[in-house]
């Protein structure tokens, strides 16, 4: 081996590196500030794009069918046919008809229980 190696290697050996808790405490927070640092810029960044990162929660219109028959929009709305039939008489319900079957759509549904609750849908 070459005299340069031999004095690297022993160099090395009496170079050992000591780190105490505290010094590994610092840093671990250091790091932490780091990257809390680097969320919160890429936050901002996302937010400035209009880039959503997290989903929106799923709610129970997601979901939802185009259209439901009668019988089903009574069963969702918790009611009787003949109330589905009054709010579509009075305008409340939107219908359309795929042959001889009225179908309810579901967006006149989702306002409906929004009227009902006192909530935007």
């Amino acid at each position: 081996m070459s005299k340069d190696y031999e004095e690297f290697m022993s160099s090395q050996k009496t170079k050992e590196k000591v780190t105490d808790i505290e010094t590994i405490k610092t840093n671990k927070h250091s790091d932490e500030k780091k990257l809390d640092l680097i969320l919160t810029k890429l936050e901002t960044i996302e937010r400035h794009l209009g880039i959503k990162t997290k989903p929106d929660p799923k709610t129970i219109y997601d979901d939802m069918e185009v259209g439901y028959t009668v019988k089903d929009t009574a069963k969702i709305l918790g009611c009787s046919i003949n109330k589905v039939r009054n709010l579509q008489n009075i305008g409340a319900l939107t219908s359309y008809m795929i042959g001889r079957q009225k179908m309810i759509t579901s967006d006149s549904i989702k306002n409906v229980i929004g009227t009902l609750s006192g909530k935007k849908v």
